[in-house]
């Protein structure tokens, strides 16, 4: 049976929607890594063309007598590529998002709206807000580093320089994603009205 009035007026106040995001904020190591990463990718589709059984599927000039062994390469990268991860767990930790109240956020949403044909507002903020000014605005729902609480200017002051553009534009989806997205239990046998169902009546994002 539903919770009367009085029961849900009894109840503490309803917790803030929240995410968790992995970070790491070491800039040089990420860009490092995906050099690397980068390059590995490039031998080793340059050894599938070059071994590949069908001529026609081969593409530039055959290797040099002499030159060094592709897979050589490839082995020294995986080495230096488990090196650079064994660093970058030093700076890796969970951002916590915490989101705001139904209305402001509907406030926010009204004075911020997507921009016509703009792609980042369709592809990051899901068609429904403005990304540009929700990424400047992130300091508002960055809540806390590894259980942390973020003092006052700690956002803005030093921590979101450290993060990185691609990492950036994920926060500005989740923080869409934890305010706009639905749950909706199944609807009882026998109940007199449906319960709705996921974007129903409000945007819902979609990967």
């Amino acid at each position: 049976m539903s919770k009367t009035l009085a029961e849900l007026r009894a109840m503490t106040a309803p917790k803030l929607p929240t995410r968790i995001e992995r970070l790491c904020l070491n800039l040089e190591l990420l860009a490092e890594t995906e050099r690397l990463q980068n390059e590995k990718e490039d031998l080793l589709v340059e050894v599938r063309r070059s071994t590949a059984a069908d001529p026609e599927e081969r593409q530039g000039p055959p290797r040099k007598i002499g030159a060094p062994a592709k897979p050589v390469r490839v082995a020294e990268i995986d080495a230096e590529l488990t090196d650079l991860y064994d660093q970058m767990r030093e700076f890796e930790g969970e951002l916590l998002l915490r989101g705001i109240e139904g209305g402001r956020w509907q406030e926010w949403k009204d004075a911020n709206p997507p921009r016509k044909d703009n792609e980042s507002d369709e592809r990051h903020g899901y068609g429904i807000v403005n990304a540009t000014a929700l990424m400047a605005d992130l300091g508002r729902f960055a809540a806390a580093w590894n259980g942390e609480e973020f003092a006052e200017g700690d956002w803005d002051g030093w921590f979101a320089a450290r993060v990185a553009p691609a990492d950036l534009a994920a926060l500005v989806m989740r923080v869409v994603e934890m305010h706009e997205a639905r749950v909706s239990v199944p609807k009882a046998q026998g109940g007199s009205s449906p319960t709705p169902s996921p974007g129903n009546d409000a945007a819902s994002p979609s990967s």
